[in-house]
């Protein structure tokens, strides 16, 4: 029978030397090996793998406060372009004191993307994950620092192809436009993504969202802000 088969039930009265023996079974090179080394190796397994999480979690957090610092310096200059467009446009930023993410929210996010990764990896090949690079994981989140663009709706157009071009002169260069306007499945609005250059980045450049919207649309977003957290946490508990 397997080795294994053989553990002392718990609560037996055998000795440490009989119950040792129950385990013993030999090494690679066909020396005994006692109970007492298979709880060794087993501990030693265990530690190894606190140990890779702890490098995992610090390797993603130093990453992530990278990409933070990076956004933050980035940040004015962006925030001053987008300003002018609005106000020529009668438009404004609207809820500037949210345009970062909390360190927390990031990491979250962070680590569902990572984890979505490494879950694409393993349906590749089923054991390895090393293909996934969690600082390039890190730098590719879509929303460093973001805005919302409130404009009336008699300009918005104008605004939005300004705003646009502006960017581009800056440097700006646009990463996904996605316009739901057309789509009709309940959120109204432009919602792009632009990349800032960034020499800090593997990338050369970090991401920035930027949402355009009417009061209507904005409205509309906001009234149905609850629902949508509600779906988020269901996909992203």
């Amino acid at each position: 029978p397997h080795p294994t088969s053989q553990i002392p039930i718990m609560g037996c009265q055998c000795s440490k030397s009989e119950s040792a023996a129950e385990f013993d079974g030999v090494t690679a090179d066909g020396r005994p090996e006692s109970a007492e080394s298979h709880a060794v190796a087993a501990d030693d397994n265990d530690d190894d793998s606190i140990g890779a999480l702890r490098d995992r979690d610090a390797i993603i957090k130093a990453a992530v406060e990278k990409l933070m610092a990076a956004a933050v310096a980035a940040e004015p200059d962006v925030t001053e372009l987008l300003q002018e467009v609005a106000a020529s446009n009668g438009g404004e930023l609207n809820g500037l004191d949210y345009k970062f993410k909390g360190l927390e929210s990031m990491l979250r996010k962070v680590n569902t993307d990572i984890e979505q990764l490494e879950m694409k990896a393993l349906e590749e090949d089923d054991e390895d994950t090393s293909s996934v690079n969690f600082e390039h994981a890190v730098w590719n989140i879509g929303d460093a620092f973001r805005y919302t663009m409130l404009v009336p709706t008699a300009s918005y157009t104008a605004c939005v192809k300004q705003a646009m071009e502006a960017m581009e002169r800056r440097g700006y260069s646009p990463i996904k436009l996605k316009n739901f306007w057309a789509q009709g499945d309940g959120y109204q609005g432009i919602n792009d993504n632009y990349a800032v250059p960034c020499a800090g980045s593997p990338h050369g450049f970090l991401k920035f969202e930027l949402q355009f919207h009417t009061p209507e649309s904005f409205k509309y977003k906001m009234d149905t802000h609850d629902l949508y957290e509600v779906i988020r946490a269901t996909r992203d508990p």
